[in-house]
């Protein structure tokens, strides 16, 4: 009988840590929806060295969004 073997486990290599800073919510006012309100955060980002470097000489905006079961972030790099 041939012994099967356990696939190798994929290689892991650190990316970026990402932390933000999150400010209180500003109400914005009522909506059809329901209230609508802003919150402010600051994020940062250390990335690794070499091959994502890139991300540490660039400046980033972003937006999110909640929805139901998910939080959405969309990230954009400025030219």
């Amino acid at each position: 009988m041939t012994e099967l073997l356990a696939p190798a486990p994929p290689g892991m290599s650190f990316l970026a840590t990402f932390v933000v800073e999150v400010a209180e919510p500003v109400e914005i006012g009522s909506t059809p929806e329901g209230t609508r309100r802003i919150i402010p955060i600051t994020p940062r980002l250390t990335a690794a060295e070499g091959r994502w470097s890139w991300l540490r000489s660039r400046i980033l905006v972003g937006t999110g969004e909640r929805l139901p079961g998910e939080v959405r972030l969309t990230v954009f790099v400025v030219d």
